[in-house]
C-alpha cells in the first residue's frame, strides 16, 4: 500500500473513531419509536454516516484495498481473513447479548427487530 492510502486510511480511522466512541451526529438526533431504545436509532443512523463517508473518502482518494476477496483470491481471503470474523462477530454478538440485559420478556416485534436484527446487522 502506497503512503497516500496509508495516511488517507489513517485519517478514516480517526474519524470513525470519534464518530463512534462520541455518538456524534447520530446522537444529536431525537427518535422515539416504540419501545425501541432511544440510543438504538441514532447510533444506527449515525453507523450509516459513517458507511457513506467510509465510501466516499475511499472512491474520492482513490485508495486501493487488496483484500483477497475477488473470484480468484477467495480461497485465500476466507484463509485469512475468517478466522479474525469469527472472533470479532462473537464479541460483538456477546457485546450485544450483554447490552439487551435485563430482558423484560415483553418486547415489541418492532424492537425485536430493530434492536436484535437489523442493529445487529
Amino acid at each position: 500500500m502506497n503512503k497516500k492510502s496509508i495516511i488517507v486510511l489513517t485519517f478514516l480511522c480517526v474519524l470513525i473513531t470519534f464518530m463512534d466512541i462520541t455518538g456524534l451526529p447520530g446522537a444529536l438526533l431525537k427518535i422515539t419509536l416504540a419501545d425501541v431504545n432511544v440510543y438504538i436509532l441514532p447510533l444506527m443512523i449515525n453507523f450509516l454516516f459513517i458507511g457513506i463517508i467510509s465510501w466516499v473518502v475511499i472512491k474520492l482518494f482513490r485508495v486501493d484495498m487488496k483484500f483477497g476477496f475477488t473470484r480468484n483470491g477467495l480461497k485465500d481471503g476466507l484463509k485469512r481473513y475468517a478466522l479474525p470474523s469469527i472472533i470479532a462477530g462473537s464479541l460483538s454478538f456477546i457485546a450485544f447479548f450483554v447490552g439487551l440485559f435485563p430482558y423484560d420478556y415483553k418486547p415489541t416485534i418492532l424492537k425485536i427487530l430493530i434492536e436484535g436484527i437489523l442493529y445487529y446487522i
